[in-house]
């Protein structure tokens, strides 16, 4: 029972990085910025929600070939 409800609480669609839109604008500064700090063993982007951050690191992930992961950390109230 326990191990159904830990499946259930995960959702699909945290287990992928979100796609890029086709129409969404290129943030050439930042990802600028990203290249310049790769060689840093863990970099925290923070902002709050709906800033762009998981865009930016996708469109920087798909763009780069260094492996990375997405971790978005909710605010508990």
């Amino acid at each position: 029972m326990f191990a159904s409800a830990i499946k259930a609480s995960i959702l699909k669609t945290k287990l992928f990085r979100p796609p890029v839109a086709e129409d969404s604008l290129p943030c050439i500064r930042l990802c600028a910025w990203l290249e310049q700090i790769v060689k840093q063993p863990l970099t925290l982007i923070s902002a709050p929600a709906g800033y762009g951050n998981s865009t930016l690191l996708s469109a920087w992930l798909d763009e780069s070939d260094i492996p990375g992961a997405l971790v978005v950390a909710g605010q508990k109230r």
